[in-house]
């Protein structure tokens, strides 16, 4: 038995991921924005991530990442 697959062009395919996190908007956007706020919120110590590298220099992301941010209603990045 063959298993099914499906093909589109790389530019039609998207990924959204949404979550509801009960905290104020503010704090949210600070947190996904800063570096260190963001590596402590991923995984907390004693633990590490890629974030403890230098990864996250620009606003969190790293580069070659494109956002739309209307602080701090929505914060947008895609690759």
């Amino acid at each position: 038995m063959s298993t099914p697959t499906s093909t589109a062009p790389l530019s039609e395919r998207e990924l959204v991921i949404s979550r509801l996190i009960n905290a104020p908007r503010e704090r949210v956007f600070k947190t996904w924005t800063d570096s260190e706020l963001l590596k402590r919120w991923f995984v907390p110590l004693p633990r590490t991530t890629f974030a403890d590298r230098e990864t996250h220099e620009k606003m969190g992301f790293e580069e070659g990442w494109t956002r739309c941010i209307d602080q701090p209603e929505e914060l947008m990045s895609k690759a």
